[in-house]
């Protein structure tokens, strides 16, 4: 099951949306979820996914966004090599989520 699927799910347990609603374009708002219900399905994706994202998932929009914040968090909990943002040819610091 991909991550998109998963975080679907949660979606549509918790918000009671159909299927068709989910798609990676999609904004939280747009499917009628505000900002606290926001944070609250962030306590759901850390349980159901076993991680703990970043501050930048509030900044999150879209669910794309979000799968992809999930993707990252995954990688880094399964070890996968963290990027490195290179300046000049001198290595700067680690990039954890795709921004400086």
């Amino acid at each position: 099951m991909s991550t998109l699927d998963k975080f679907g799910l949660l979606l549509l347990k918790r918000f009671r949306l159909s299927p068709q609603e989910i798609a990676s374009g999609r904004t939280l708002r747009s499917l009628g979820i505000d900002s606290l219900a926001a944070l609250d399905l962030l306590f759901d994706i850390d349980a159901a996914f076993g991680i703990t994202l970043p501050d930048a998932a509030e900044q999150a929009v879209t669910i794309g966004e979000i799968v992809g914040l999930i993707d990252r968090q995954l990688a880094l909990r399964a070890g996968a090599p963290r990027q490195v943002r290179v300046t000049d040819g001198i290595a700067a610091r680690p990039m954890v989520d795709g921004r400086d």
